[in-house]
């Protein structure tokens, strides 16, 4: 399990700090000189919500930062439907060293605008920002913003 030294990572499940985050959990982290209580609001201002996520899903929601790990094997993020996210940014990010992949896909009839070269991620700390928006011809969507590779 990857931790994440320097933040607060609040299980909100038990509610109490934690630096670790196990597959499949969802966590919130507090920003720094904010005090939240009992993280019962997924999407509260002064939050960011980390999920750690190692097998193909499909998204529902609208977590802020995705930290993937392939170790296993390749999957898919099918992302969440744009239509309910307008202007919402999803970060993932590839967690581990190991050659499998991460790739997306949308529902419906949202569309993935993403550049041809980075169809998925494939190296370590490689990560894609994701936002959905609703272009003036009518079409919901996933556009990717960026995409960075750590060599």
């Amino acid at each position: 399990m990857p931790t994440f030294p320097g933040i607060v990572v609040i299980d909100p499940r038990r509610g109490v700090p934690s630096n670790r985050l196990g597959p499949g959990q969802t966590s919130v982290v507090l920003k720094e000189n904010n005090y939240v209580g009992m993280p019962t609001v997924p999407y509260k201002a002064s939050t960011t919500q980390i999920e750690l996520v190692d097998a193909s899903r499909t998204l529902e929601y609208s977590p802020n930062i995705l930290v993937c790990d392939t170790t296993t094997a390749s999957f898919t993020l099918t992302l969440p439907n744009a239509a309910g996210f307008i202007g919402t940014v999803i970060r993932v990010v590839k967690f581990d060293a190991g050659t499998n992949t991460i790739s997306f896909a949308v529902q419906g009839t949202d569309t993935l605008w993403i550049n041809s070269g980075l169809t998925s991620l494939s190296k370590q700390y490689e990560s894609v920002d994701l936002m959905s928006i609703f272009t003036s011809t009518g079409t919901y969507g996933w556009i990717a913003l960026m995409n960075k590779v750590v060599v």
